[in-house]
Formats: structure tokens, C-alpha cells, sequence
């Protein structure tokens, strides 16, 4: 009888220990940092507006980005552009002048206006208060243009009733990623904001 109790002891403390090692080498989970998934998905997501800059032959640099599907060229002699940010609402410009604490900037958004409100951009600029501030009013003033690769742009002109400035604005038609147009802003009284705009160009 005793021995069938030790027998029975020595059983039980081996699947004992069989079970314990079981565990440590199959029954733990692995520590799981529930961040690191999501900023992996962000930084993807990011990723994918980015473009590119490159230097061409002429000293002129090409900024391209195959997401919005869009092309432009500027000046950058003294690398006086710090900063182009690509988002999902578009691209950020920002140029660096001789005095560090002055800067211009130039702002690329692209947006979607409600086809069954509005029959086209032009009758969009025109009913619902694009390129207008706080204190601006009236009816816009827009000229059509044509850039040095025939892409046609709305030039957008509203008066503020504080200072009586014109505030200039530009609107393109696009039609890409769900979106059908393109605002420019602050892009009217700069030397980068000009460039931009007579070189800019759609690419597949």
C-alpha cells in the first residue's frame, strides 16, 4: 500500500513538473506594446504623401509627389526652403529668409466640393466664400490664368474692409484620390509662391 502512494507521489510531481515547463516554453504570451501597432499604421499612412525633391542641371529644384499626383520647380539657391510637409489635406511650403525670423509659406490643400451644390469649381468660388477671410466681404474677383504648361488657374481676389488689402488666393481643378479641386494660399505676393504656381503640373 505504501508503495502505491509513492508510486502515485512520484507521478503526480512529475506531470507536475512536466506542466510547469509546458508553460514557461508554450503557455506565456508574449508582452505586447498596444502603441507600437498603431504608430506603425500612422507612420505608413504618413508615408505614403510624401514627395520628392531633386536638384536638376539648371540649379532649379523639382518637388514631385506621386500620391497627389502633382509637379512644381522653384529657386533654392542658399537652400532657403526648411520645411515641405505632405499630408492627407495637402502640402505645406516653408521658405527661410535672410532674416530668421521672418519666413514665407505657401499652402497646397486639396479638398472636394459637393458636386450636387455646385455645378463646377468656378461656380464654387464664386457661393461659398472660397478664398475669404474674416473680414472680408463681398463677391470674389477671379481672373483665369494660364501657367507655362497650360494648366488653367482661378486667380481668387476678396477686399478686407479693415485694412481695404486684396487678399489673393488660387483654386485648380483636379480630379484624383476622391477630391476634385486644389487651393493655393499665401501664394500671390512671394517669389516661391510665383514659382510654384508657372510650373506646376499634373503627372500620372
Amino acid at each position: 500500500m505504501k508503495n502505491k502512494k509513492l508510486i502515485f507521489s512520484i507521478i503526480v510531481a512529475i506531470l507536475a513538473v512536466l506542466a510547469v515547463f509546458a508553460y514557461q516554453k508554450y503557455g506565456k504570451s508574449e508582452p505586447v506594446n498596444p502603441d507600437n501597432g498603431n504608430t506603425s499604421l500612422v507612420s505608413n499612412e504618413n508615408e505614403k504623401y510624401k514627395g520628392e525633391i531633386a536638384l536638376e542641371a539648371d540649379g532649379w529644384k523639382k518637388y514631385t509627389n506621386p500620391y497627389w499626383g502633382i509637379e512644381f520647380r522653384f529657386q533654392d539657391k542658399e537652400d532657403k526652403i526648411i520645411k515641405i510637409e505632405s499630408s492627407a489635406s495637402g502640402i505645406f511650403l516653408i521658405s527661410q529668409d535672410k532674416n530668421p525670423n521672418y519666413g514665407t509659406f505657401v499652402y497646397i490643400y486639396i479638398g472636394k466640393f459637393n458636386n450636387r451644390q455646385y455645378s463646377d469649381l468656378r461656380e464654387y468660388i464664386e457661393k461659398s466664400g472660397f478664398g475669404h477671410t474674416q473680414n472680408t466681404i463681398g463677391i470674389p474677383s477671379i481672373e483665369e490664368i494660364t501657367n507655362q504648361n497650360d494648366i488653367k488657374i482661378y486667380k481668387v481676389s476678396v477686399l478686407d474692409f479693415l485694412s481695404k488689402n486684396q487678399y489673393v488666393s488660387f483654386a485648380i481643378d483636379y480630379n484624383k484620390n476622391d477630391k476634385n479641386y486644389i487651393g493655393i494660399k499665401n501664394a500671390g505676393s512671394n517669389e516661391l509662391g510665383q514659382q510654384l504656381l508657372s510650373s506646376f503640373r499634373f503627372i500620372d
